[in-house]
């Protein structure tokens, strides 16, 4: 059966791996769902996720709120509210948040393939 649940009611959890990176799981395993991980970050004004890939794992994103730095591969991008990531597996990607503002995204992954993360730096 489907739900409905409102984004004040959803835990936002600091990303042990990150640095004033938070992550909110909207739609996942606690869910009951076990394909597709629906979730939400925000990365605090000089925040930061480190360069990482992931074997199995795609990224489909959707900025929100803010301008920041996405790197992918070799590449650095500025991104803003509107733009749309995808990023591929085994992917090396990265977050940087150098702006003076918080900045959120939106966050699809797949979750019946293994997820690990490999930290590149």
């Amino acid at each position: 059966m489907g739900k409905i649940k409102n984004i004040k009611d959803i835990e936002l959890d600091i990303m042990d791996v990150a640095e004033k990176t938070y992550i909110q799981w909207l739609i996942g395993p606690l869910d009951g769902e076990e394909k597709i991980g629906f979730r939400r970050f925000v990365i605090k004004k000089g925040g930061s996720i480190p360069k990482h890939r992931h074997k199995e794992i795609y990224h489909i994103q959707y900025v929100l709120k803010g301008e920041y730095i996405v790197g992918i591969g070799d590449e650095e991008y500025r991104v803003k509210p509107g733009d749309i990531i995808y990023i591929k597996p085994m992917e090396p990607h990265w977050y940087i948040n150098d702006s003076n503002e918080d900045v959120e995204f939106l966050c699809i992954i797949p979750l019946d393939v293994e997820y690990e993360a490999e930290i590149l730096e």
